[in-house]
């Protein structure tokens, strides 16, 4: 009898080994993808792509396998996301152009998953840092592409996979929220943050060719906010280097100049006179279509211009009238649902982010915060690579969160404590 229960221990715990080894395989092979997925997503497309369809078919796998419940972890913010989602599908439904409006769909919903499996992948600061580490390289390849091209190929900032020049800038100003917040969070991590400035002084670089004023204003408005919560000497100390960095732009190109003197009134300037047109035909279409709208991605979509006679703008330069139109009154509901509950959980994580990474992970989330407002108000923020970017560093904050809590946990069961 002994030895029928000595078997049957064995065998248990053999399986619970051979549960264990095939879960970190699926781990490592999900970690890989990631990484590569973060590493093309400014440099190819297809590859990105490819890499995301690897990271969630094995990811899945994990999922199926899983005992316990509830197998994942989705935040309030994951939930409000789905429900963007949810109404995106529905928009489609009854678009004109129902095969694009369902593309756009898919988009968002494979940014959300995204999303989900970051948070459900990364349990520890060396996954992160790992994942971080690649996000720059990906994008240092990318600043240097973008700068070849746009002087000796065409005087227009693209990175690749990611377009033009102000989609360029938006995921840029996404990428900047992560960069301030591990450079001024991760105070002793001296090598890290020097290889860390080296590229956020590449990348601004790439950010101010752009031209895109309404995202400067919105990494500059992450500085301030920064400040304000960090109360650093080394934030306005950013500032100034910053300024003096636009002044020697201005007296070495001309065009950059004109743009940065702009800024002076930017009401009555040329650009915003042009999008204050194309601010009213986009409400034209919300008028016309309040409910569901055109649908997710349709905006600049030729037969879509024509059908509602509108100007060669490929969206409606703005996030929330871009969302009234292509997804209508209750799309635009759910953005607002979402961004309440994206400031709820800043709020409520910035008690418990206690150390130096999950504080610099925080201010990361904060930035795009910040970001996202103060873009959204000449550029829709999210779609495409921005929304990839974005999504990122999300599940960036939502992991460090999850590891916080998982400390605590640990900590307090700990008799020995």
């Amino acid at each position: 009898m002994l030895s029928n229960l000595e078997g049957v221990s064995e065998g248990t715990g053999a399986s619970i080994l051979s549960i264990r080894g095939r879960e970190a395989w699926l781990d490592t092979l999900i970690l890989f993808g990631i990484l590569v997925t973060l590493f093309f997503m400014p440099l190819h497309e297809k590859m990105k792509a490819g890499a995301f369809l690897f990271t969630f078919i094995f990811w899945l796998v994990k999922l199926t396998g899983k005992r316990e419940r509830p197998r994942i972890w989705i935040p309030p913010l994951g939930w409000a996301l789905l429900l963007f989602v949810g109404v995106a599908f529905l928009s489609a439904a009854f678009s004109d152009f129902h095969n694009r409006a369902t593309r756009g769909a898919l988009d968002a919903l494979r940014y959300t998953l995204f999303f989900l499996i970051l948070v459900d992948t990364l349990d520890s600061y060396a996954k992160i840092k790992l994942l971080c580490i690649v996000l720059m390289a990906g994008f240092v390849v990318g600043d240097i592409a973008a700068i070849y091209h746009y002087y000796y190929v065409d005087p227009a900032v693209m990175m690749l996979s990611i377009g033009d020049k102000n989609s360029t800038a938006q995921v840029l100003s996404y990428f900047f929220s992560l960069s301030f917040g591990l450079f001024f969070g991760l105070r002793r991590n001296y090598l890290f943050r020097g290889f860390l400035l080296g590229v956020m002084g590449l990348t601004g670089f790439v950010l101010a060719l752009t031209i895109a004023r309404g995202i400067w204003l919105a990494v500059v408005a992450e500085i301030i906010i920064f400040w304000v919560v960090q109360r650093d000497w080394k934030i306005p100390a950013a500032l100034t280097i910053l300024a003096i960095s636009v002044l020697v732009g201005m007296s070495f190109s001309g065009m950059f100049s004109k743009r940065v003197a702009s800024l002076e009134h930017p009401i009555t300037d040329e650009s915003m006179i042009e999008r204050y047109q194309i601010w009213r035909q986009a409400l034209g279409v919300a008028e016309q279509r309040p409910i569901l709208g055109i649908g997710l991605r349709t905006y600049g979509y030729p037969a879509m211009k024509e059908k509602y006679h509108l100007s060669q703008a490929t969206h409606a330069h703005n996030l929330f009238i871009n969302v009234a139109a292509e997804i209508g009154l209750v799309g635009l509901a759910s953005l607002i649902l979402w961004l309440w509950v994206y400031a709820k959980s800043l709020y409520r994580m910035f008690p418990e982010m206690q150390s130096g990474e999950a504080r610099a992970l925080w201010l990361g989330g904060l930035g795009c915060f910040v970001a996202l407002m103060v873009g959204g108000i000449v550029h829709p923020m999210i779609g495409a690579e921005s929304s990839v970017t974005l999504m990122t560093v999300l599940g960036l904050m939502f992991a460090g969160f999850r590891i916080e809590a998982q400390c605590r946990k640990s900590t307090t069961s700990d008799p020995s404590v």
